[in-house]
């Protein structure tokens, strides 16, 4: 059987088990390792899932040096899933692999809209936004650091990896941030869950939380979080008015790295990892920029972009991600500590079809018949035959 591994931080859990397709690996005649790169930003979340152990996947546990260089001595030819971020450990690992003549697989499989700039501009705007904070940021230093890591990462991406690379991408606009000898044609994640709804009940409206006051993304990043007291004041305030204008109730599409605690949403039931049936059976939605917008386009629900003051001043580039993906649903972002009303929340509601074809083509997925296989059996399968095979 061929060998192939998948590189993560992200915890080894039951969301992750069925998103990373876990169970196809082995019909598929590949067999699995996976490297676990443990980090203090998940240790809330870092027991490993009975489902990995039952399934008797070979797991590498790197919390160190020493154990990082006894894995890369391996000297057998393989396949690897590259989920790593943007840090020494992905360019020692992607560098190392990459002389050893390993396949590298990327997959961009949940990507959101963003700002159409040249390399050279958005460059600029990183380092922009991290001397911008140099006297009031504790995390100057680290930003400067992890800016380091991206532009160098991208730099050998383009100019040397780019031949030992496999790109995995959803929608039209998955692939252009990315320049490889190989691609395979697949779907966003969001569309798997999408083909195990059945039911469909409209009663409620549902917030997407995206967990703004500890988001272990934000931790690694070294991004400054927002005040939690007047984030959730700015919010809750804003749901009560949604409520009272709609006379429907709220309930919360809990972040799965979020703490299991009602005093985030008080008064307001949180549901966990149910996100996509949550959607498909409400109303409409509310959220900030996140890759759980894809399933109201796949049910065609509306939804209402939001930001606060709050996170206009502490996360702007999170900001703009927000007002480019409501523009990409054809809507506009809404500031919550702004006054709107009741015909201003009817507008936003409006789905305009043609946008809702648009994302989906450019960010879920080009073909409708690849919706029968999981975006993970739908890879094995292409890469069993595809050019450049180890």
């Amino acid at each position: 059987m061929q060998d192939i591994l998948i590189i993560t931080p992200l915890p080894l859990n039951n969301r992750n088990f069925d998103r990373f397709g876990i169970k196809y690996f082995n019909k598929k005649g590949f067999n699995l390792k996976i490297i676990y790169l443990e980090r203090s930003e998940y240790i809330l979340n870092s027991k490993v899932s009975n489902k990995f152990i039952n399934n008797k996947i070979k797991i590498f546990k790197i919390n160190n040096l020493f154990k990082l260089y006894k894995l890369l001595k391996f000297n057998n030819k393989f396949y690897y899933i590259d989920f790593m971020f943007y840090d020494w450990q992905k360019l020692i690992i992607n560098f190392i692999f990459y002389l050893k003549g390993n396949i590298r697989l990327i997959l961009n499989l949940n990507t959101l809209p963003h700002n159409i700039k040249g390399e050279k501009t958005l460059l600029f705007d990183r380092i922009k936004n991290v001397f911008r904070s140099k006297y009031a940021d504790l995390y100057f230093m680290d930003k400067l650091k992890n800016l380091l890591f991206y532009n160098l990462q991208n730099y050998l991406d383009k100019n040397f990896f780019k031949n030992k690379t496999y790109l995995v991408y959803s929608g039209r606009k998955s692939k252009l941030k990315y320049k490889v000898k190989y691609e395979i044609k697949s779907h966003a994640y969001d569309l798997d869950l999408f083909r195990n709804n059945k039911k469909k009940v409209s009663k409620y409206i549902v917030f997407i939380d995206t967990y703004e006051e500890n988001h272990p993304e934000d931790l690694f990043l070294k991004i400054k979080p927002v005040n939690k007291k007047l984030y959730f004041n700015s919010l809750n305030l804003f749901l009560n008015k949604i409520e009272k204008i709609t006379k429907k109730k709220i309930i919360i599409a809990a972040h799965p790295s979020s703490p299991k605690t009602k005093t985030r949403y008080v008064g307001r039931k949180l549901i966990y990892n149910k996100t996509s049936e949550l959607i498909k059976n409400s109303i409409f939605c509310i959220s900030h920029s996140t890759t759980a917008a894809n399933f109201a386009c796949i049910y065609k629900k509306p939804i209402i972009f939001i930001y606060s003051n709050e996170l206009l001043k502490k996360k702007i580039n999170f900001t703009l991600e927000t007002k480019l993906e409501a523009k990409a649903f054809g809507n506009k972002a809404v500031n919550i500590d702004k006054e709107f009303s009741k015909k201003d929340i009817s507008q936003l509601l409006k789905i305009n079809n043609k946008n809702y074809l648009k994302y989906f083509e450019n960010y879920i997925s080009l073909e409708k018949e690849t919706n029968k296989y999981h975006s993970i059996e739908l890879m094995l399968r292409k890469l069993n035959g595809a050019p450049g095979r180890i």
